[in-house]
């Protein structure tokens, strides 16, 4: 997407690579749930950056997605390779805490009301977005990705709740 002197683009080396001798911003945001985060950047495209632009690593509390990304600090929040200065604050909703403690509940808001209102299992049923959300249901671990990384039993979602009409 492309607006104004701003683009956006899905996450690939490739893409990346072909804007970076132009790119005075940089901001990588990529999570991947459960692992480390690829490295798209490699050190050689963020060599060819403009001497004086930006690198901020928004997921460089998993690892980061640019190569020469380390975490810093509030305190020390910069450093300079290859003539890009990089921004790799860990954590960074913490320095906000009352915008970001007000962001996440307005996010949260419609599911809490939609499972207030439907309950549970009719919520569920109804919203894809909440099953791909839930971790832990009726006590069981039910998200494969956070089972296997704590050592935990998985339990499909189904077989906890009665996820089917003719299952109530």
């Amino acid at each position: 997407m492309r607006l104004g002197g701003v683009r956006t683009l899905a996450a690939s080396s490739m893409g990346i690579r072909e804007l970076v001798p132009w790119t005075d911003l940089l901001i990588g945001a990529v999570q991947v749930i459960g692992s480390k985060t690829p490295h798209l950047v490699e050190r050689e495209t963020v060599e060819e950056m403009k001497e004086g632009s930006v690198i901020v690593d928004v997921d460089v509390d998993q690892g980061g997605s640019i190569e020469t990304s380390r975490p810093t600090t509030l305190h020390e929040p910069i450093f300079v390779e290859s003539g890009v200065t990089h921004y790799c604050v860990k954590n960074v909703p913490a320095s906000v805490p009352v915008t970001a403690t007000r962001a996440l509940s307005n996010a949260l808001l419609p599911y809490l009301r939609k499972i207030a209102s439907r309950g549970l299992i009719d919520a569920l049923n109804s919203d894809p977005g909440l099953v791909r959300g839930a971790a832990v249901v009726e006590g069981r671990m039910v998200n494969d990705v956070l089972a296997r990384e704590h050592g935990m039993n998985h339990h499909a979602l189904q077989s906890v709740l009665p996820l089917h009409e003719e299952a109530r």
